[in-house]
């Protein structure tokens, strides 16, 4: 007996120290039982550590709930861990911001209450993926909502990693021009992604609110598509996907919700909507090559309270310019360094000069945006006859 005592007690200290000192210890009981009894315990051991290997890492990751689109639900959190298991994470809600550390447990959880000055208490729970830890799970929840979070480890350094998304892109939100409860033009934005991951987001929204954002790529090009719109009252959020095969070169779907601004001048009652996105890869044009593939075209304008559309025949030369055939005049200017565009247009009934602001899809050899409207805002879209 009290040989097993000391076997038992040696297994136990070799988990916690060092491997070679067990089967050292185990030899000198000379008892085949006891010598199986140590291995055997010591293999329930190391199954149990096997699940959740600590490494150092920062996630990159997003909450909201599946089932709705209520902004103040949804948010980012940066995650950076350690290989000792330790955490340190920093999560945005709107406008209010929560830091928060704490320690992993054997299995890879954790879970802690934070707090702010700017509303409820949250519980946040975190589980590391067991068959793949680059991946955070887990959810957000303050009580009257909870919802799903998931996050994914930045695993590109630009040096011996190289992201295979790094590049320009142009996006594109769509708009419906026929409805007067939502923007009638296009959202727009640029987009660039480095040799480690670092992507960085720009744009227009078509109701006339700018938008950006900075994070990094997962290792499958997906990223946490996040602006707390409207002073933070209102959202626009969801995954969004780089280069998925068979899909557009920017997809995934984006949740916007605008709350009621009775001092925004477009769409002040609001709306919540759920916009599939967009997008394309970006390649700066050669000295006489053009930024999209076309000789003639048009140039339409409709909705954003236009009595009648506008539509102009162009045509666009092998220096990028656009040449107005129209009676009507029109600007129109492209930036070659990440494929925006601007310009003005006269609208025949009133004649009045509109401005314009989009970008170009090359994949598609179309350039397509939006233009205010009195209280409403429609939508610009050039392409080849």
């Amino acid at each position: 007996m009290l040989c097993l005592h000391v076997a038992t007690k040696i297994c136990f200290e070799y988990w916690r120290s060092q491997r070679r000192l067990l089967f050292m210890a185990m030899k000198r009981c000379y008892s085949p039982f006891l010598l199986a009894l140590g291995l055997s315990l010591f293999a329930s051991l190391t199954a149990q550590t096997q699940g959740f290997a600590p490494i150092n890492g920062t996630y990159y990751g997003l909450f909201f709930q599946s089932d709705g689109s209520w902004s103040h639900s949804s948010g980012v959190i940066t995650i950076s861990t350690t290989s000792r298991g330790t955490y340190s994470a920093r999560l945005q809600r709107g406008f209010a911001f929560y830091r928060f550390s704490g320690q992993f447990d054997a299995d890879g959880n954790a879970s802690r209450q934070i707090f702010s000055f700017f509303g409820r208490p949250l519980d946040v729970e975190l589980q590391v993926d067991p068959d793949d830890s680059d991946i955070i799970t887990g959810s957000v929840s303050d009580g009257n909502w909870a919802a799903d979070l998931s996050a994914y480890r930045a695993v590109f350094d630009g040096r011996t990693n190289i992201s295979p998304d790094a590049g320009q892109y142009t996006m594109v939100l769509p708009g419906d021009f026929t409805s007067s409860d939502i923007p009638g033009g296009n959202s727009f934005a640029t987009v660039t992604v480095d040799r480690a991951g670092r992507l960085s987001v720009s744009g227009q929204l078509a109701d006339g609110w700018p938008f950006f954002q900075t994070t990094r790529v997962s290792k499958a090009g997906q990223w946490p598509f996040y602006f707390p719109a409207y002073w933070g009252d209102g959202t626009l959020h969801g995954w969004l996907q780089l280069n998925a095969p068979d899909e557009a070169a920017v997809s995934g779907d984006v949740i916007w919700v605008k709350p009621n601004t009775s001092w925004d001048w477009y769409y002040p009652q609001g709306f919540a909507i759920t916009v599939s996105a967009t997008g394309s890869q970006y390649t700066r044009p050669a000295a006489g090559s053009k930024i999209i593939d076309i000789d003639t075209g048009t140039i339409e304008f409709n909705g954003g309270n236009l009595q009648n559309g506008i539509t102009n025949d162009v045509t666009l030369d092998s220096n990028n310019r656009i040449h107005n055939l129209g009676p009507n005049g029109l600007s129109f200017r492209f930036s070659l360094s990440n494929g925006s565009f601007r310009g003005f247009v006269s609208d025949p009934s009133s004649w009045d000069w509109i401005p314009f602001r989009g970008v170009v899809l090359q994949d598609r050899a179309i350039a397509t945006g939006v233009f205010p409207g009195w209280d409403q805002t429609g939508e610009v879209t050039l392409q080849g006859n």
